[in-house]
Protein backbone atom coordinates (compact mmCIF):
# COMPACT_ATOMS: atom_id res chain seq x y z
CA UNK A 1 0.00 0.00 0.00
CA UNK A 2 2.90 2.36 0.77
CA UNK A 3 4.36 1.87 -2.73
CA UNK A 4 0.95 2.55 -4.28
CA UNK A 5 0.75 5.80 -2.34
CA UNK A 6 4.16 6.86 -3.69
CA UNK A 7 3.12 6.12 -7.26
CA UNK A 8 -0.22 7.95 -6.96
CA UNK A 9 1.46 10.98 -5.40
CA UNK A 10 4.10 11.09 -8.11
CA UNK A 11 1.53 10.78 -10.88
CA UNK A 12 -0.44 13.61 -9.33
CA UNK A 13 2.71 15.72 -9.20
CA UNK A 14 3.42 15.02 -12.87
CA UNK A 15 -0.12 16.06 -13.76
CA UNK A 16 0.09 19.37 -11.90
CA UNK A 17 3.73 20.30 -12.50
CA UNK A 18 3.99 23.77 -14.08
CA UNK A 19 7.68 24.50 -14.83
CA UNK A 20 8.71 25.30 -18.38
CA UNK A 21 7.23 22.06 -19.70
CA UNK A 22 4.11 22.25 -21.84
CA UNK A 23 0.88 20.41 -20.94
CA UNK A 24 1.56 18.01 -23.81
CA UNK A 25 5.03 17.23 -22.42
CA UNK A 26 3.63 16.59 -18.96
CA UNK A 27 0.96 14.31 -20.36
CA UNK A 28 3.61 12.35 -22.26
CA UNK A 29 5.70 12.19 -19.08
CA UNK A 30 2.75 10.73 -17.20
CA UNK A 31 2.28 8.05 -19.86
CA UNK A 32 5.98 7.17 -19.84
CA UNK A 33 6.01 6.93 -16.07
CA UNK A 34 3.01 4.61 -16.10
CA UNK A 35 4.69 2.40 -18.71
CA UNK A 36 7.78 2.36 -16.52
CA UNK A 37 5.76 1.21 -13.54
CA UNK A 38 4.24 -1.65 -15.54
CA UNK A 39 7.68 -2.76 -16.78
CA UNK A 40 9.14 -2.53 -13.26
CA UNK A 41 6.31 -4.65 -11.83
CA UNK A 42 7.05 -7.27 -14.51
CA UNK A 43 10.77 -7.23 -13.58
CA UNK A 44 11.61 -5.81 -17.02
CA UNK A 45 14.07 -3.38 -15.55
CA UNK A 46 15.72 -2.38 -18.84
CA UNK A 47 12.32 -1.33 -20.18
CA UNK A 48 11.51 0.44 -16.94
CA UNK A 49 14.74 2.45 -17.21
CA UNK A 50 13.88 3.51 -20.76
CA UNK A 51 10.42 4.77 -19.78
CA UNK A 52 11.51 6.40 -16.53
CA UNK A 53 14.34 8.18 -18.34
CA UNK A 54 11.93 9.58 -20.94
CA UNK A 55 9.53 10.64 -18.17
CA UNK A 56 12.34 12.49 -16.40
CA UNK A 57 13.57 14.17 -19.59
CA UNK A 58 10.05 15.40 -20.35
CA UNK A 59 9.07 16.50 -16.83
CA UNK A 60 12.40 17.23 -15.09
CA UNK A 61 10.82 15.89 -11.89
CA UNK A 62 13.61 14.92 -9.44
CA UNK A 63 11.31 12.37 -7.75
CA UNK A 64 11.66 10.12 -10.81
CA UNK A 65 15.38 9.77 -10.02
CA UNK A 66 14.38 7.51 -7.14
CA UNK A 67 12.68 5.15 -9.60
CA UNK A 68 15.73 5.22 -11.84
CA UNK A 69 17.90 4.28 -8.86
CA UNK A 70 15.58 1.41 -8.00
CA UNK A 71 15.66 0.10 -11.58
CA UNK A 72 19.47 0.21 -11.80
CA UNK A 73 19.76 -1.54 -8.43
CA UNK A 74 17.32 -4.27 -9.43
CA UNK A 75 19.15 -4.70 -12.73
CA UNK A 76 22.40 -5.31 -10.85
CA UNK A 77 20.69 -7.79 -8.54
CA UNK A 78 19.48 -9.77 -11.54
CA UNK A 79 22.98 -10.19 -12.98
CA UNK A 80 23.98 -6.91 -14.65
CA UNK A 81 27.51 -5.56 -14.28
CA UNK A 82 28.98 -3.27 -11.67
CA UNK A 83 28.17 -0.22 -13.79
CA UNK A 84 24.47 -0.70 -12.97
CA UNK A 85 25.28 -0.50 -9.26
CA UNK A 86 27.30 2.64 -9.84
CA UNK A 87 24.43 4.22 -11.75
CA UNK A 88 22.03 3.31 -8.94
CA UNK A 89 24.34 5.08 -6.52
CA UNK A 90 24.40 8.23 -8.66
CA UNK A 91 20.60 8.26 -9.06
CA UNK A 92 20.03 7.97 -5.29
CA UNK A 93 22.59 10.71 -4.66
CA UNK A 94 20.93 13.01 -7.19
CA UNK A 95 17.52 12.32 -5.70
CA UNK A 96 18.70 13.17 -2.18
CA UNK A 97 20.41 16.33 -3.42
CA UNK A 98 17.43 17.60 -5.40
CA UNK A 99 14.66 16.44 -3.04
CA UNK A 100 15.86 17.52 0.41
CA UNK A 101 12.42 17.14 1.99
CA UNK A 102 10.64 13.89 1.23
CA UNK A 103 8.79 11.18 3.12
CA UNK A 104 11.00 8.72 1.24
CA UNK A 105 14.28 10.37 2.19
CA UNK A 106 15.03 7.90 4.97
CA UNK A 107 14.38 4.97 2.63
CA UNK A 108 16.55 6.52 -0.09
CA UNK A 109 19.40 7.06 2.38
CA UNK A 110 19.19 3.42 3.53
CA UNK A 111 19.19 2.15 -0.05
CA UNK A 112 22.10 4.44 -0.95
CA UNK A 113 24.16 3.16 1.99
CA UNK A 114 23.58 -0.43 0.91
CA UNK A 115 24.50 0.33 -2.69
CA UNK A 116 27.67 2.20 -1.66
CA UNK A 117 28.81 -0.64 0.59
CA UNK A 118 28.19 -3.26 -2.10
CA UNK A 119 29.95 -1.14 -4.73
CA UNK A 120 33.01 -0.62 -2.52
CA UNK A 121 33.12 -4.35 -1.76
CA UNK A 122 32.94 -5.33 -5.43
CA UNK A 123 35.42 -2.63 -6.43
CA UNK A 124 37.97 -4.14 -4.07
CA UNK A 125 37.16 -7.76 -4.99
CA UNK A 126 37.30 -7.16 -8.76
CA UNK A 127 40.14 -4.61 -8.67
CA UNK A 128 42.56 -6.27 -11.10
CA UNK A 129 39.85 -7.44 -13.49
CA UNK A 130 38.28 -3.99 -13.61
CA UNK A 131 41.61 -2.29 -14.27
CA UNK A 132 42.38 -4.65 -17.15
CA UNK A 133 38.96 -4.20 -18.76
CA UNK A 134 38.58 -0.46 -18.14
CA UNK A 135 38.38 1.77 -21.22
CA UNK A 136 37.35 5.36 -21.81
CA UNK A 137 34.68 6.72 -19.47
CA UNK A 138 34.44 3.39 -17.65
CA UNK A 139 38.13 3.66 -16.70
CA UNK A 140 37.63 7.27 -15.62
CA UNK A 141 34.75 6.24 -13.35
CA UNK A 142 37.01 3.63 -11.78
CA UNK A 143 39.77 6.21 -11.27
CA UNK A 144 37.38 8.50 -9.41
CA UNK A 145 36.06 5.67 -7.25
CA UNK A 146 39.46 4.18 -6.39
CA UNK A 147 40.67 7.67 -5.50
CA UNK A 148 37.65 8.14 -3.27
CA UNK A 149 38.60 4.90 -1.47
CA UNK A 150 42.19 6.06 -1.03
CA UNK A 151 43.63 3.43 -3.41
CA UNK A 152 46.00 5.81 -5.21
CA UNK A 153 47.81 3.14 -7.21
CA UNK A 154 44.59 1.73 -8.64
CA UNK A 155 43.31 5.25 -9.31
CA UNK A 156 46.49 6.10 -11.25
CA UNK A 157 46.31 2.85 -13.22
CA UNK A 158 42.67 3.50 -14.15
CA UNK A 159 43.44 7.12 -15.09
CA UNK A 160 46.26 5.92 -17.36
CA UNK A 161 43.80 3.56 -19.05
CA UNK A 162 41.41 6.44 -19.59
CA UNK A 163 44.02 8.81 -21.00
CA UNK A 164 45.27 6.18 -23.44
CA UNK A 165 41.76 5.61 -24.78
CA UNK A 166 41.12 7.09 -28.23
CA UNK A 167 38.46 9.72 -28.80
CA UNK A 168 37.80 10.93 -25.25
CA UNK A 169 35.47 13.93 -25.20
CA UNK A 170 35.90 17.32 -23.58
CA UNK A 171 33.72 16.83 -20.44
CA UNK A 172 35.49 13.57 -19.60
CA UNK A 173 38.91 15.08 -20.31
CA UNK A 174 38.15 17.84 -17.78
CA UNK A 175 37.08 15.20 -15.23
CA UNK A 176 40.25 13.26 -15.92
CA UNK A 177 42.37 16.36 -15.30
CA UNK A 178 40.59 16.89 -12.00
CA UNK A 179 41.47 13.31 -10.95
CA UNK A 180 45.03 13.81 -12.15
CA UNK A 181 45.36 17.03 -10.13
CA UNK A 182 44.12 15.30 -6.99
CA UNK A 183 46.60 12.46 -7.49
CA UNK A 184 49.47 14.91 -8.08
CA UNK A 185 48.54 16.79 -4.91
CA UNK A 186 48.41 13.54 -2.95
CA UNK A 187 51.97 12.83 -4.11
CA UNK A 188 53.05 16.42 -3.33
CA UNK A 189 53.63 17.05 -7.03
CA UNK A 190 53.85 20.76 -7.79
CA UNK A 191 52.11 20.23 -11.14
CA UNK A 192 48.66 20.00 -9.53
CA UNK A 193 47.93 23.73 -9.93
CA UNK A 194 48.60 23.64 -13.68
CA UNK A 195 46.54 20.46 -14.08
CA UNK A 196 43.57 22.00 -12.29
CA UNK A 197 43.94 25.12 -14.47
CA UNK A 198 43.73 22.94 -17.58
CA UNK A 199 40.54 21.37 -16.23
CA UNK A 200 39.07 24.83 -15.64
CA UNK A 201 40.03 25.98 -19.14
CA UNK A 202 37.92 23.14 -20.53
CA UNK A 203 35.14 23.36 -17.95
CA UNK A 204 34.93 26.46 -15.71
CA UNK A 205 32.30 24.65 -13.61
CA UNK A 206 34.82 21.97 -12.54
CA UNK A 207 34.16 21.31 -8.86
CA UNK A 208 36.94 21.60 -6.28
CA UNK A 209 38.44 18.55 -4.56
CA UNK A 210 36.88 17.36 -1.28
CA UNK A 211 37.62 19.50 1.79
CA UNK A 212 39.56 16.60 3.27
CA UNK A 213 42.21 16.93 0.52
CA UNK A 214 43.83 20.12 1.84
CA UNK A 215 46.81 20.21 -0.54
CA UNK A 216 44.65 19.55 -3.60
CA UNK A 217 42.12 22.15 -2.51
CA UNK A 218 44.85 24.79 -2.10
CA UNK A 219 46.21 24.02 -5.58
CA UNK A 220 42.71 24.25 -7.02
CA UNK A 221 42.15 27.70 -5.45
CA UNK A 222 45.43 28.89 -7.01
CA UNK A 223 44.31 27.52 -10.37
CA UNK A 224 41.03 29.40 -10.07
CA UNK A 225 42.95 32.64 -9.47
CA UNK A 226 45.13 31.93 -12.52
CA UNK A 227 42.11 31.37 -14.76
CA UNK A 228 39.92 34.16 -13.36
CA UNK A 229 38.21 36.04 -16.19
CA UNK A 230 39.52 33.59 -18.78
CA UNK A 231 36.95 32.41 -21.33
CA UNK A 232 36.79 28.66 -22.00
CA UNK A 233 38.84 27.18 -24.81
CA UNK A 234 36.99 27.20 -28.12
CA UNK A 235 37.06 27.19 -31.91
CA UNK A 236 36.01 30.05 -34.17
CA UNK A 237 34.91 29.72 -37.79
CA UNK A 238 32.88 31.77 -40.27
CA UNK A 239 31.52 29.31 -42.83
CA UNK A 240 31.18 30.24 -46.52
CA UNK A 241 27.94 29.19 -48.19
CA UNK A 242 28.84 28.99 -51.88
CA UNK A 243 31.83 28.14 -54.02
CA UNK A 244 32.59 28.99 -57.63
CA UNK A 245 33.28 26.14 -60.01
CA UNK A 246 37.01 25.68 -60.42
CA UNK A 247 37.82 27.69 -57.29
CA UNK A 248 39.64 26.10 -54.36
CA UNK A 249 37.43 25.88 -51.24
CA UNK A 250 39.04 27.95 -48.50
CA UNK A 251 37.94 28.02 -44.90
CA UNK A 252 39.33 29.75 -41.83
CA UNK A 253 39.57 28.19 -38.39
CA UNK A 254 40.97 29.72 -35.21
CA UNK A 255 41.55 28.35 -31.69
CA UNK A 256 40.47 30.89 -29.10
CA UNK A 257 41.29 31.26 -25.40
CA UNK A 258 43.84 28.44 -25.38
CA UNK A 259 45.88 30.09 -22.65
CA UNK A 260 47.57 26.86 -21.62
CA UNK A 261 48.11 25.68 -25.22
CA UNK A 262 46.22 22.46 -24.80
CA UNK A 263 45.29 22.11 -28.47
CA UNK A 264 48.05 20.35 -30.38
CA UNK A 265 46.20 19.70 -33.64
CA UNK A 266 43.12 20.40 -35.72
CA UNK A 267 41.27 17.85 -37.80
CA UNK A 268 39.06 18.66 -40.78
CA UNK A 269 36.39 16.05 -41.54
CA UNK A 270 34.88 16.47 -45.02
CA UNK A 271 32.95 14.77 -47.78
CA UNK A 272 31.20 15.52 -51.08
CA UNK A 273 27.52 14.67 -51.31
CA UNK A 274 26.68 11.74 -49.06
CA UNK A 275 29.95 9.90 -49.48
CA UNK A 276 32.24 8.56 -46.77
CA UNK A 277 33.90 11.04 -44.41
CA UNK A 278 37.57 11.78 -44.95
CA UNK A 279 39.81 13.46 -42.38
CA UNK A 280 42.81 15.71 -42.79
CA UNK A 281 45.12 17.33 -40.24
CA UNK A 282 45.22 21.12 -40.66
CA UNK A 283 46.73 24.18 -39.03
CA UNK A 284 45.10 27.32 -37.70
CA UNK A 285 44.26 30.03 -40.20
CA UNK A 286 43.28 29.51 -43.83
CA UNK A 287 42.40 25.90 -44.58
CA UNK A 288 41.76 24.19 -47.89
CA UNK A 289 40.65 20.70 -48.86
CA UNK A 290 43.24 18.40 -50.49
CA UNK A 291 43.90 19.08 -54.22
CA UNK A 292 42.54 15.69 -55.29
CA UNK A 293 39.24 16.53 -53.57
CA UNK A 294 39.09 20.00 -55.14
CA UNK A 295 39.64 18.68 -58.66
CA UNK A 296 36.65 16.34 -58.39
CA UNK A 297 34.17 19.05 -57.44
CA UNK A 298 31.48 19.45 -60.09
CA UNK A 299 28.79 22.10 -60.41
CA UNK A 300 25.97 21.54 -57.93
CA UNK A 301 28.09 19.49 -55.50
CA UNK A 302 27.25 19.83 -51.80
CA UNK A 303 30.29 19.82 -49.52
CA UNK A 304 29.90 18.96 -45.82
CA UNK A 305 32.60 19.41 -43.18
CA UNK A 306 33.31 19.85 -39.46
CA UNK A 307 36.33 20.42 -37.21
CA UNK A 308 37.90 18.79 -34.15
CA UNK A 309 40.52 20.31 -31.86
CA UNK A 310 42.60 17.54 -30.28
CA UNK A 311 45.28 17.32 -27.61
CA UNK A 312 48.50 15.34 -27.59
CA UNK A 313 46.64 12.16 -26.62
CA UNK A 314 44.10 12.54 -29.41
CA UNK A 315 41.23 13.57 -27.09
CA UNK A 316 38.64 15.88 -28.64
CA UNK A 317 38.84 19.14 -26.70
CA UNK A 318 36.36 21.01 -28.85
CA UNK A 319 34.24 20.46 -31.94
CA UNK A 320 32.62 22.72 -34.52
CA UNK A 321 29.87 20.82 -36.28
CA UNK A 322 29.59 17.05 -36.29
CA UNK A 323 29.01 14.17 -38.66
CA UNK A 324 25.28 14.46 -37.97
CA UNK A 325 25.15 18.30 -38.03
CA UNK A 326 27.97 19.38 -40.37
CA UNK A 327 28.64 22.71 -41.99
CA UNK A 328 27.78 22.78 -45.69
CA UNK A 329 28.55 24.80 -48.81
CA UNK A 330 27.46 24.36 -52.42
CA UNK A 331 29.39 24.59 -55.66
CA UNK A 332 27.69 27.00 -58.07
CA UNK A 333 25.49 25.16 -60.55
CA UNK A 334 26.97 27.03 -63.56
CA UNK A 335 30.62 27.82 -64.29
CA UNK A 336 31.55 31.51 -64.20
CA UNK A 337 30.95 33.36 -67.52
CA UNK A 338 34.08 34.96 -69.01
CA UNK A 339 33.88 38.71 -68.84
CA UNK A 340 33.89 39.10 -72.60
CA UNK A 341 30.74 36.94 -72.79
CA UNK A 342 28.77 38.96 -70.27
CA UNK A 343 26.11 41.35 -71.55
CA UNK A 344 27.16 43.93 -68.97
CA UNK A 345 30.58 44.06 -70.60
CA UNK A 346 29.20 44.86 -74.06
CA UNK A 347 26.63 47.29 -72.73
CA UNK A 348 29.51 49.06 -71.04
CA UNK A 349 31.51 49.07 -74.25
CA UNK A 350 28.54 50.40 -76.21
CA UNK A 351 27.85 53.06 -73.67
CA UNK A 352 31.48 54.08 -73.79
CA UNK A 353 31.36 54.38 -77.56
CA UNK A 354 28.23 56.51 -77.45
CA UNK A 355 29.75 58.75 -74.88
CA UNK A 356 32.88 59.12 -76.96
CA UNK A 357 30.82 59.95 -80.06
CA UNK A 358 28.76 62.46 -78.14
CA UNK A 359 31.86 64.13 -76.83
CA UNK A 360 33.28 64.35 -80.35
CA UNK A 361 30.08 65.88 -81.71
CA UNK A 362 29.97 68.33 -78.88
CA UNK A 363 33.51 69.39 -79.60
CA UNK A 364 32.68 69.94 -83.28
CA UNK A 365 29.65 72.10 -82.50
CA UNK A 366 31.12 74.24 -79.81
CA UNK A 367 34.51 74.94 -81.38
CA UNK A 368 34.79 77.78 -83.96
CA UNK A 369 35.92 76.77 -87.46
CA UNK A 370 39.58 77.46 -88.11
CA UNK A 371 40.38 80.94 -89.47
CA UNK A 372 40.79 80.94 -93.31
CA UNK A 373 44.10 82.33 -94.49
CA UNK A 374 44.13 83.97 -97.95
CA UNK A 375 46.56 82.40 -100.39
CA UNK A 376 48.24 84.94 -102.71
CA UNK A 377 47.73 84.18 -106.43
CA UNK A 378 50.11 85.19 -109.25
CA UNK A 379 47.69 86.43 -111.93
CA UNK A 380 50.41 86.40 -114.57
CA UNK A 381 50.81 82.71 -114.25
CA UNK A 382 47.12 82.15 -114.66
CA UNK A 383 47.08 84.11 -117.95
CA UNK A 384 49.83 82.08 -119.41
Amino acid sequence: MKRLGIVVALLALICTRARAQTPAQMEDAKKQFELGQVAYDLAKYDEALTHYTKAYELSKLPAILFNLGQSHRRLYETGAGLDSLRRAREMYRSYLRLVPFSSERSLAETLLKGVEDEYAKQLHAQRDKLLIEGRGVSALNLAEDFLGQGDLDAAQAALDRFQRSVGNLRPEVARGLRVKGRLEAAHSDGAAENTFARALELDPSTSPPPDTEKVALAAFVQAQALMKGQAPLGLQHVPPTRLKVGATPRLRIEVTHDKLQMVTGLQLHYRAGHGAWAVSSVQQGDVSFPPTFNQALAAGTRIEYWFDAVDEAGARLDTLGSNSLPYALSVDAKPPIPIYKRWQFWVGIGAGALVAAGVGAAVGVTQSPPERVAIPVNAGLLLK
